[in-house]
């Protein structure tokens, strides 16, 4: 999680184009425009993804417990595995030969799918050393 807030921080730096790439259209058009939405709305999800960081080595034992440790796990893990089951569609789109296919989201896909897994398989682990 913490690679994926550093992408987010280098798409800001590189600009539109990489937010675009990113498959964040809109906002690379309102960033070409000056508005502040993309830089407020990236950094958003630069501060989830720390968070969700945090409690993954917390879950590891690195930092102290927070609060509902093996809760959050679980709900990072699933909101991972769910943007992960995109990768069905994903192929679907392109094996169809869908104008809206976009196969980097493929890739997009597999890295959620095995991040939320490791989440969940952390999540396990603790549960399991805790019982």
């Amino acid at each position: 999680t913490i690679a994926i807030a550093l992408v987010h921080v280098v798409a800001l730096f590189i600009g539109p184009k990489a937010l675009a790439y990113l498959d964040a259209p809109d906002l690379a058009e309102m960033m070409e425009r000056g508005s502040p939405v993309p830089v407020i709305a990236t950094g958003g999800v630069i501060v989830v993804m720390l968070t969700f960081a945090a409690y993954a080595f917390a879950g590891a034992g690195v930092l102290r417990p927070l609060p509902k440790l093996s809760l959050a796990l679980a709900v990072i893990g699933a909101i991972f595995v769910v943007r992960g089951l995109g990768v069905a569609w994903f192929s679907y789109l392109l094996i169809v030969g869908s104008p809206d296919a976009i196969p980097r989201e493929i890739g997009f896909s597999l890295v959620s799918l095995v991040v939320g897994l490791l989440y969940l398989s952390g999540r396990r682990a603790l549960v399991k050393a805790h019982s």
